[in-house]
């Protein structure tokens, strides 16, 4: 009879093969929206939304990332300045292989709000189920194809105040849903639209409590701070007299 012990070992030796023998080196070129190289920038690599892997662009624009060269990848490169080139590509990539991110070859999308304020907003690339992350507000991403935006339905941005989604503007149509599921074949605008109003952290009672505590204490020092005088104002005749 074959050990548990014996078995063990070799289990545990297959599965770890099997986790790494599609994981492979790969090379990501980035070109700016004027088609030039981009040196020092960040690249992530996500496969499943999870992050598997991110670089930095040498002087070549090129980073080097490990990937699962059996499934799907997006790439997101960070440009600065609120700006992002975002591609996926389809398995199965080559070992090797240099897969070349060009804003310039991608659509432009600007997403905004109506306000002044930074809100975080999700990010997805709902065809190939390969990445799940967020952005703030006033930024341009590079893309092509279809991508999901959600807005937050309602954000706490100060104390005592909160934005309210109210509606979204895209190409020229309004929407009052949160999320916007659209493909790309030209540069747009997405507005997020909110409303502004002051926020109540606390629940009502117990602020209707906080109230009636301090008119409470209030009366009370009033009331002790008079009677303590006329004491006082009766001693001092006493002590003439």
């Amino acid at each position: 009879m074959i050990r548990l012990k014996t078995i063990l070992p070799i289990v545990l030796l297959l599965v770890i093969m099997l986790n790494v023998v599609y994981c492979a080196t790969v090379y990501v070129k980035v070109l700016d929206e004027n088609g030039n190289v981009v040196s020092d920038v960040l690249v992530e690599a996500w496969q499943g939304l999870e992050k598997v892997s991110s670089g930095t662009t040498n002087a070549s624009g090129i980073a080097t990332l490990d990937v699962d060269t059996s499934k799907n990848v997006t790439f997101i490169a960070s440009l600065g300045s609120g700006k992002y080139v975002i591609d996926t590509f389809v398995a199965p990539l080559t070992t090797g292989a240099t897969y070349v991110l060009n804003a310039s070859a991608l659509y432009k999308v600007f997403v905004a709000t109506n306000t002044t304020y930074s809100i975080p907003v999700e990010f997805e690339v709902p065809d190939y189920g390969t990445v799940k992350t967020s952005f703030s507000t006033n930024y341009t991403m590079y893309v092509d194809g279809v991508i999901k935006l959600v807005f937050p339905n309602e954000t706490s941005v100060e104390l005592f105040k909160k934005l309210v989604f109210v509606e979204l503007k895209y190409d020229g149509m309004v929407s009052n849903s949160s999320i916007l599921e659209t493909t790309v074949t030209a540069p747009m605008n997405v507005t997020a639209c909110y409303k502004i109003y002051a926020a109540i952290p606390l629940p009502t009672w117990l602020l209707v409590l906080i109230i009636a505590c301090v008119i409470v204490l209030t009366t009370l020092i009033i009331v002790v701070g008079r009677a303590g005088k006329k004491t006082l104002e009766t001693r001092r005749k006493r002590y003439i007299k």
